[in-house]
């Protein structure tokens, strides 16, 4: 071969690949972290349930184990929340109280005096409180934090009305103790009784019939029931409420958030079931519009128990909701 013609195959020839090695990797694909919320949260434990009698004998109720099914869903981390910790409760007593005829109604008391403190630091600090409950009477300690001296409201969103009357298990007139009813020693926490007007509170989704038959007449508290929600659809219903408060100069909101105000078909897991309740979809809706507000400064979440949810797939979905709903405020 030519001289002339070496020359023009090595010019034709295609260059070699650059070789990586070690010391020069390839530079990696680093997905984005997900959002999380703008809200500042600090996230307190209520692993709690007094309030609940025995589902069968000698075994406590499975809400206790609300918060650590939660956190297994890596909720705290998914809210970019700051971990406060928990506030431990005593043991369970498997017999009433013979002065309340309620379970474990000196513990409950003494109970909500310290979740009261814990919930204390993280609204002093100009957190967001979410605690993770516990049974419906974890609500009273969380009303009880005396950082606030506003003009207090509260959504209670429950299947059930939690009214009464007593005897019953405290949690079953939660709402009654917030709103100054039930029996005297379970009163003034805080220094305060009510913890909040009845005209002050709004009972929101509740559906059982049985409980609202015999609630009607007997508070002065605004109730907006399902089927109502269903009519007006769940942003106007809960548009309506934040309208209420503002027109009422209610400044400080607390929400209670019971399982149980979700559709049975997707939340069984909780202690007294009841058919229909709000979807996802109609959740999320609901309070988005009452966080966006600005008047809710925490919110408590009860009655989800996971020994009922032995796959984990309730409390992922649960878990779910809560992130898109702050993620998206």
């Amino acid at each position: 071969m030519s001289i002339a013609a070496l020359f023009l195959l090595a010019c034709t020839k295609s260059p070699s690949p650059v070789a990586t090695t070690s010391a020069d990797p390839p530079t990696p694909v680093v997905a984005p972290a997900p959002p999380v919320s703008k809200v500042h949260i600090g996230v307190v434990d209520a692993p709690f349930n007094l309030g609940l009698r025995p589902p069968k004998p000698g075994h406590e109720p499975g809400v206790r184990k609300l918060a650590g099914a939660l956190r297994a869903t890596d909720l705290v981390a998914r809210l970019g929340a700051t971990d406060r910790g928990a506030v431990a409760p005593p043991a369970y007593a498997f017999e009433k109280d013979p002065e309340t005829r309620i379970y474990n109604a000196p513990a409950i008391r003494a109970y909500s005096e310290k979740l009261a403190q814990g919930v204390e630091e993280v609204t002093k600090r100009g957190e967001f409180a979410l605690v993770l409950g516990g049974d419906c009477s974890i609500l009273v300690g969380a009303l009880s934090a005396s950082s606030s001296r506003k003009h207090r409201g509260l959504i209670y969103m429950d299947a059930h009305t939690d009214f009464g009357p007593p005897p019953a298990v405290g949690g079953g007139i939660a709402l009654a103790l917030a709103t100054g009813y039930g029996p005297p020693s379970m009163q003034r926490f805080g220094g305060r009784m009510p913890l909040v007007r009845e005209e002050d509170a709004v009972l929101f989704a509740a559906r059982d019939p049985d409980d609202l038959r015999d609630f009607r007449g007997r508070s002065k508290l605004e109730l907006v029931e399902l089927a109502k929600i269903r009519q007006k659809g769940a942003q106007r219903a809960a548009r309506d409420v934040v309208a209420r408060f503002r027109t009422q100069s209610v400044d400080d909101v607390w929400i209670h958030l019971d399982a149980d105000v979700l559709d049975d078909a997707i939340m069984p897991a909780v202690d007294s079931r009841s058919p229909d309740g709000l979807s996802y979809a109609e959740l999320k809706a609901v309070l988005s519009e009452f966080l966006s507000s600005g008047l809710v400064t925490g919110m408590d979440i009860a009655i989800f128990d996971p020994d009922l949810d032995p796959t984990g797939k309730m409390a992922r979905a649960f878990s779910d909701a809560l992130v898109d709903i702050f993620q998206a405020l």
